[in-house]
């Protein structure tokens, strides 16, 4: 099941909801986000979530928008069906980010 990305504009009036947006169905609904990390590369250029599901997934982030555009997958190691719990870290220079499972530490050069 795709799902949709709101999209609100936050100033010193409040919050407005703007638009919807597609995930372009890499985001599965039914079992995303139960043990992983999602996170905004330091320049903020970028955004990355990564879990067992939808493996490490990569979009670039346009901050005028607001919109995510998908930039890639990759698979670091297989996780599927493990119930192993996943997170990530971009590096200070929002160029490497860091996969990390229990057992298995890695480098992404993006």
């Amino acid at each position: 099941m795709e799902l949709k990305l709101k999209l609100f504009l936050i100033n010193g009036t409040g919050i407005q909801l703007i638009s919807d947006q597609e995930s372009n169905n890499l985001v599965y609904k039914n079992k995303s986000g139960s043990s992983g990390t999602a996170k905004f590369s330091p320049d903020g250029n970028h955004y990355a979530i990564y879990n067992e599901t939808d493996n490490l997934l990569i979009y670039d982030f346009d901050r005028q928008t607001g919109k995510l555009k998908f930039k890639r997958r990759l698979n670091p190691i297989d996780t599927s069906g493990q119930g192993i719990y996943c997170s990530l870290e971009w590096s200070p220079n929002s160029r490497f980010i860091y996969t990390t499972t229990e057992i298995y530490l890695h480098q992404i050069d993006t």
